[in-house]
């Protein structure tokens, strides 16, 4: 077996010139001659260094040439790789590699638009089993802080996916994976983490950062609106994590990742079939409220802020919670100070809830209620061709109904 060919197009391909035509030519060369190697030669399609040195090149390289090479996204030579991860993805001795695998994968997914090959490269189902091995098992692999990395970015890969391509909502393997992550969540492992979690997401270890970032934010951003089955699952999620949440969230202690739980319960108002018995609400959801204007009267971080208000706001979708957060006393005057924030964000989920629980005589005595209408322009026009917001802007809506239903 001579690896010459494959060695002089990497070494080409890292020493290539700053000219755009030729670099373009260079890499296609080297999809299609390293590809040729691969196919002829198919003992070194499992040769740890020559899959390394493949991979390592296209790591090295600037992630804009494979945005400009679109046509490469349905190259064999990916499909090569992709099954190389899936077949050494638990093998400890080849996690460098498969970790440097995961970080070309990545690229991949963040430089090319979505389209239906690049879905293809990924939603497929041998990989998807290797990933729903892990997390089935995940208590085995929790010290494997290389595989944890590996599989943190793959989520996030998904997450991507179904993220920009709506259509794939009801994909039977996205699906699989989903039900695997929804199981992951309501563990004894993942409760016995969440229970003593540190404040910070910056403190979180690697089985932290994965389970408490990555997988509550994967979970954040599924289509519950149009599928019945993943709201059937929230509805689990929060039966069995919401009275927990509200446990930990009574210490008054600003736990970032906790906070983020929260935040994916109360999703579950927002996303109720109102013509089920999903409707029925758990008094748990109140003390929520009472936590999360508790809370935001405190010196949190902007993204503690952030996720308290998005908290707030996916409540409002319950009229009897915009009743209880009418009665509150305090949060009007907490939320008119937190308009003035420089955080954009802050201040548009600040002005949802306003819109939502002041009266038309309240609005009126606004000394910037001008701002409001501004605020809300501004991310109604940055919404409306965003796929990625489309849940943000259903709800900017309901914010917008909300308001003229009430006044």
């Amino acid at each position: 077996m001579n690896t010459t060919i494959i060695d002089q197009q990497c070494n080409l391909l890292l020493d290539q010139s700053d000219n755009s035509t030729e670099n373009d030519n260079q890499l296609n060369q080297f999809f299609n001659i390293v590809t040729d190697e691969l196919i002829k030669y198919s003992s070194m399609i499992t040769n740890y260094n020559i899959i390394t040195k493949i991979v390592t090149t296209l790591i090295s390289i600037d992630k804009n040439k494979l945005y400009k090479q679109s046509q490469l996204n349905q190259h064999k030579l990916l499909i090569i790789l992709r099954d190389y991860l899936i077949k050494f993805l638990f093998n400890q001795e080849k996690n460098e590699m498969i970790n440097k695998l995961s970080i070309l994968f990545y690229n991949i997914c963040y430089s090319y638009i979505l389209t239906d090959d690049i879905v293809q490269l990924f939603i497929y189902k041998p990989l998807i089993d290797e990933i729903c091995l892990f997390f089935n098992e995940i208590e085995k692999y929790s010290n494997e802080t290389k595989l944890i990395e590996i599989l943190n970015r793959l989520l996030e890969i998904f997450q991507r996916i179904q993220m920009i391509r709506f259509d794939l909502h009801e994909n039977s393997i996205l699906e699989l994976l989903f039900l695997t992550i929804a199981k992951c969540i309501i563990s004894n492992f993942f409760i016995k983490k969440l229970e003593n979690l540190p404040k910070n997401m910056l403190e979180l270890n690697p089985i932290e950062t994965l389970l408490f970032d990555r997988c509550i934010e994967y979970m954040y951003w599924q289509s519950y609106e149009n599928n019945t089955l993943q709201r059937k699952h929230l509805l689990i999620i929060c039966e069995t994590l919401l009275q927990i949440i509200i446990k930990l969230m009574s210490s008054s202690l600003l736990s970032e990742p906790v906070i983020g739980v929260a935040c994916l319960l109360s999703l579950n108002i927002m996303v109720m079939d109102n013509t089920t018995d999903e409707n029925i609400i758990d008094n748990n959801y109140y003390h929520l409220i009472d936590y999360c204007i508790s809370m935001l009267d405190q010196q949190g971080t902007t993204m503690i802020k952030r996720t308290l208000l998005s908290t707030l706001c996916h409540l409002t979708y319950n009229i009897d919670m915009i009743v209880y957060m009418k009665n509150n006393l305090f949060l009007k005057s907490l939320l008119l100070k937190m308009t003035e924030s420089d955080d954009s964000e802050i201040s548009f989920n600040t002005y949802r809830i306003l819109s939502i629980i002041m009266n038309e005589e309240d609005i009126k005595r606004l000394a910037n209620s001008n701002k409001i209408v501004a605020v809300f322009y501004l991310y109604f026009i940055s919404m409306i061709d965003d796929p990625i917001q489309k849940t943000a802007f259903h709800s900017l809506l309901h914010s917008l109904k909300s308001k003229s239903c009430t006044t």
